[in-house]
């Protein structure tokens, strides 16, 4: 009689999780709005520039996929409540990439992913604190071994089922995005001035209550999960 060993899966959010990305989403949407095709490289850039990238993403990166090659895991998965309407999550998974330099997830989950599944489940797909991640999804949808171990990081612990967690704590940074704009993309500027409102809230909310928002020149926290993670798979594997 043969044992099955369980098969390692890590799972990462993304907004306010490995990254505040709720200002260059929106200049994603701008572009798009305006006929410009957005272009990762810029974004890629964008990542560093304005620290919207959390710090040690990549030493984070690095381990995961020194893991993966060591078959101490067996999959590196995107998942995210954020909609994939305007194809913005896969722009983001491309522009992470071409920032880090090399592939990092084997499957991207978004919004639309995780309604569909609910509903053919006829289970609910929403509770009072946001979209409900089950990973049992992966199991479904992706050919994952019903023995598989989830390990997530996620900075609202009250949304994912069947799992182990990391909580995370929320990481929000705010960008100049109109500075941005006049200083890298002059030649698309003046087209997005009139959104000047928009553009600059979460700027003009960073003057008047700093403390709503992550110093990121201090933030260690994925450095800290480095070692937590690689006691998570030892233990696991014992």
């Amino acid at each position: 009689m043969s044992s099955e060993i369980p098969k390692t899966y890590i799972v990462l959010d993304n907004d306010n999780c490995i990254g505040s990305w709720g200002d260059l989403s929106m200049l994603f949407s701008l572009l798009k709005y305006y006929g410009v095709d957005p272009d990762a490289k810029y974004f890629a850039k964008l990542m560093d520039d304005t620290q919207c990238i959390r710090p040690h993403m990549r030493k984070f990166y690095d381990n995961l996929l020194s893991l993966k090659k060591e078959n101490k895991i067996h999959g590196i998965f995107m998942c995210t409540a954020a909609s994939n309407e305007r194809g913005w999550v896969e722009f983001l998974k491309k522009s992470i990439e071409e920032w880090y330099g090399d592939t990092i997830y084997d499957e991207v989950v978004h919004y639309e992913t995780i309604v569909e599944y609910h509903t053919d489940n006829k289970t609910d797909w929403i509770n009072e604190r946001g979209v409900i991640k089950d990973m049992q999804l992966f199991v479904d949808r992706y050919s994952c071994s019903p023995s598989s171990k989830f390990v997530v990081f996620d900075d609202n612990p009250n949304i994912v089922n069947h799992s182990k967690l990391f909580t995370v704590s929320g990481y929000n940074v705010a960008v100049n995005l109109i500075e941005v704009l006049k200083q890298q993309l002059p030649e698309i500027y003046p087209i997005c001035e009139c959104h000047y409102s928009s553009l600059s809230q979460s700027w003009v909310d960073f003057r008047f209550t700093p403390s709503r928002f992550t110093n990121a020149s201090t933030d260690n926290v994925f450095l800290q999960l480095c070692d937590k993670l690689n006691k998570e798979i030892v233990s696991g594997a014992s």
